[in-house]
């Protein structure tokens, strides 16, 4: 991080979860801050680090895990490019096929927030959601679609500071879901819970802040 005249870099992680096995809703979160010697250096520095994360096509590079994600439209056709706002994100985890469309996990990108004159924060969520190219239009993710990820990135003076937070993490059972998914999501999210989605995010972070950094 020299070219970016670091000054001091602290990092804290945070997973918040349940100590029981009822599968209510767990919350997560990777954080990271640093000090950089003046605001133009704090400014880019968050500048480099949108850039890698809204490239979701390389966010198994940045995490060096089995999971591949694919950005695409609202058809579910493959889009080379960073991400935007209303944008579908595939995604293919080492477990079970999800019986719901072609056998993946879908978010959506609900919200897509970029640095500006008037603001220098950054933030995109996404969120569980039908296949976009299926003419069923029920939830294909094994968490229910009131869950969401935040992605947030602020600076202030001369310090960044980027979080990934996930929130109301449940399950994606019942009825809608049908009996095979409701059975799959439900094993998906104990290992969630055991800290393996808290392990991703704070990958995933770590991984585009160090990319950022070259």
């Amino acid at each position: 991080m020299n070219n970016l005249n670091l000054k001091q870099e602290t990092g804290i992680i945070k997973t918040k979860m349940m100590t029981d096995y009822s599968l209510r809703d767990m919350e997560t979160k990777a954080e990271r801050n640093a000090a950089f010697a003046g605001p133009v250096q704090a400014r880019d520095f968050l500048g480099q680090f949108i850039c890698r994360i809204r490239m979701i096509s390389r966010w198994k590079e940045y995490t060096e895990h089995s999971t591949t994600f694919t950005l695409t439209d609202e058809n579910g056709v493959e889009i080379k490019g960073p991400a935007r706002e209303l944008l579908f994100i595939k995604s293919v985890i080492p477990a079970p096929d999800n019986p719901i469309g072609t056998g993946e996990d879908w978010v959506k990108i609900t919200k897509l927030k970029l640095p500006n004159d008037k603001s220098q924060d950054f933030l995109m969520r996404v969120q569980p959601s039908s296949n976009p190219g299926s003419k069923t239009k029920p939830t294909a993710h094994f968490y229910s679609n009131s869950s969401f990820v935040e992605i947030r990135g602020l600076v202030e003076n001369c310090k960044v500071k980027i979080k990934i937070e996930s929130t109301k993490l449940r399950p994606n059972i019942g009825r809608e879901a049908g009996f095979l998914q409701s059975i799959r999501n439900t094993g998906i999210a104990i290992f969630g819970k055991l800290g393996f989605s808290a392990l991703h995010w704070k990958d995933l972070l770590n991984g585009c802040w160090d990319a950022a950094s070259d």
